[in-house]
């Protein structure tokens, strides 16, 4: 199956911006069972400045904010295929091990 998606945030700032930068975690992963087809970022009031995966193989972008503007917008968009795989999505990736994610916490406690 084919996903078309299209997700807009904007931040509004009631003064000039001095300085900012922001990570976008905003761009889908390719795994067992979903493929990127495209994907675009589209920064309005800022600017992309790098690019790089994160610690959970995250595709992470760098984005500044320009300095006086009052309004940034942000537009995500492209196309995800996705296959099903009865919940299956095969080996784990990223540097945080197993177990981490099955320890109790004091949200998750039985």
């Amino acid at each position: 199956m084919h996903l078309e998606i299209a997700h807009t945030t904007s931040y509004h700032y009631d003064s000039p911006v001095e300085y900012g930068l922001q990570q976008l975690r905003l761009t889908p992963k390719s795994r067992a069972g979903q493929r990127i087809v495209d994907w675009q970022i589209e920064v309005s009031g800022g600017e992309k400045q790098a690019d790089f995966e994160d610690h959970n193989n995250n595709q992470v972008t760098l984005l500044s904010i320009e300095p006086g503007d009052h309004e940034v917008i942000i537009t995500c968009r492209g196309t995800v295929e996705t296959t099903e795989n009865a919940g299956v999505v095969g080996k784990h990736g990223g540097f945080a091990p197993v177990w981490f994610f099955k320890r109790t916490t004091a949200l998750t406690k039985p």
